[in-house]
């Protein structure tokens, strides 16, 4: 009797803790969808969101080990209905980088900021972390937004090869173009350059010489985003720096759950699950 309760008892978490996963999810949906240039706002949704990853998760963990148990005993299981999310979800993986939404939205309205007429006309936004943590990736879903593109007359990408091989004079005539815009697409000539940098970081010497010459010659609203593994790129930045790190094993599950099933039910393959 007292193991039916606490049988019972469990089902019933469960059941609330679906019942706020799905609630945080609508809000998190609902906030995807909007323009939100809030830093406050979109630390508390990050927030949110992993929370949102570890509440699966654990929800995950404890009906896997329930289900070996119940296989063990022979017994089918009983458990409450589950929401239909993230049954959907593998339909808008592509549209914007997974688990990075905060940090994403936190570069576009850099590069979409209106400067300030100051004497560092051109902002600069360091980026920062460990190698494969997503750093060109982050910047890449950037820059193939189409609200950037329609913004930049032209993007640039700065090589680390480019620097190491001395081909560049200034940042708006170096590297390579990956987007062109019609010139007369907002009667501006704003551009975008992206610079990768390894670990061994440019002179700050060298780094002033590029900024002054190409400062000169980009036009006010052009912005520079620098990447590295080198916390040394800081002092380059005109902003914050940006700082990228692993994500929560919560929010890989998460992940790699909706790349696997896709729109499938993951009910109909508990075992697989």
């Amino acid at each position: 009797m007292a193991e039916e309760t606490k049988t019972e008892s469990v089902d019933e978490m469960l059941q609330t803790l679906q019942l706020l996963l799905l609630r945080v999810h609508v809000i998190l949906e609902a906030a995807d969808g909007r323009s939100i240039t809030s830093q406050a706002m979109l630390q508390q949704l990050n927030i949110l969101r992993k929370e949102m990853y570890r509440g699966y998760y654990v929800l995950d963990c404890f009906r896997g080990n329930q289900a070996s148990q119940d296989d063990a005993k022979g017994q089918n299981s009983n458990y409450p209905p589950r929401c239909r999310q993230p049954y959907f979800m593998h339909l808008m993986i592509g549209l914007s980088m997974f688990g990075r939404q905060m940090e994403m939205e936190r570069v576009i309205n850099f590069v979409m900021q209106t400067e300030p007429c100051t004497g560092e006309s051109t902002g600069v936004l360091p980026i920062i972390g460990p190698e494969a943590v997503g750093k060109s990736t982050l910047v890449a879903h950037v820059y193939n937004s189409e609200k950037v593109r329609d913004y930049f007359s032209r993007i640039v990408l700065v090589t680390h090869e480019d620097v190491k091989e001395g081909r560049l004079a200034t940042l708006k005539d170096g590297g390579l173009t990956i987007y062109q815009n019609n010139p007369l697409h907002n009667g501006k000539g704003w551009v975008l350059v992206i610079i990768e940098l390894l670990e061994d970081v440019v002179e700050e010497d060298t780094w002033k010489r590029w900024y002054l010459a190409s400062a000169a010659c980009l036009e006010s609203g052009s912005k520079i985003v620098i990447t590295s593994r080198s916390s040394k790129i800081i002092k380059f930045g005109t902003t914050q720096a940006l700082l990228l790190t692993a994500l929560p094993i919560e929010t890989y599950w998460y992940f790699f759950k909706v790349l696997t099933f896709g729109s499938a039910n993951p009910e109909d393959q508990p075992k697989m699950e």
